[in-house]
């Protein structure tokens, strides 16, 4: 029988099963911690949603270059372009879940302060995609084209532009902080978002956001797949 894109998808997602529960696991005190201490629903939303769309994928994209299997996964009667899908749809299957899990911590820990109802407003739920889409496109290409290097090569020249920001702090003095400078407008444009109300038109914007940030991470993660050397 020929494999089909769901028999993939749920192949990934049965791998990837015990590596979430092991993450989740590990973080769990992490998620108690944000919900009971962190000063605002919204704060949370944004660092769980980065932390899925950063971390989260890894297992599930790095899991062949890890064990040397890509050439025999991609020996199967099947494409690659359906190989990636199988894997992309199965990244977006494993942060749900993970979603799932930061939202029962705010349900279930005594400890927490944020009431349920912050995390289901259509605004919230968009922003909280539109923030892991980034974090899942951003680190995509560097796991598909290195595996799991990638994710190490993609972390680090994220923080070499944390020194870049710092030596040119040091440079050019406080005034012209360029690090602070980013941050600040980074913090206002998010803050933007979560303020600003919640129209109709402003909601479709949003889903067309992470429909676009999806499909152009897919199609360039599809392209460094197909020529990737097995």
């Amino acid at each position: 029988m020929r494999p089909t894109l769901r028999h993939l998808i749920r192949f990934e997602v049965l791998l990837s099963r015990k590596a979430l529960l092991i993450m989740l696991g590990i973080f769990a005190p992490f998620f108690v911690w944000a919900a009971a201490y962190l000063p605002s629903a919204r704060f949370y939303i944004v660092m769980t949603s980065l932390f899925m769309g950063l971390s989260l994928p890894a297992g599930v994209h790095g899991r062949e270059d890890k064990f040397k299997t890509t050439a025999l996964l991609c020996s199967l009667p099947v494409r690659r372009s359906s190989v990636l899908l199988a894997k992309f749809t199965a990244s977006w299957l494993i942060m749900g879940g993970g979603f799932l899990f930061a939202t029962a911590v705010v349900v279930l820990s005594p400890l927490s302060k944020f009431p349920l109802g912050e995390f289901l407003k259509a605004r919230e739920v968009l922003l909280a995609l539109g923030l892991t889409s980034l974090g899942f496109a951003f680190v995509l290409p560097f796991i598909i084209r290195f595996g799991v290097t990638g994710l190490i090569i993609g972390l680090v020249i994220a923080q070499l532009f944390g020194v870049l920001f710092f030596v040119t702090a040091l440079i050019f003095g406080r005034e012209t902080n360029l690090l602070r400078s980013v941050l600040r407008a980074v913090i206002e444009g998010l803050r933007s978002l979560f303020h600003r109300e919640a129209t109709p038109g402003y909601l479709a914007l949003l889903a067309a956001a992470v429909i676009a940030i999806n499909a152009g991470s897919f199609f360039l993660a599809r392209a460094l797949y197909l020529r990737r050397e097995l």
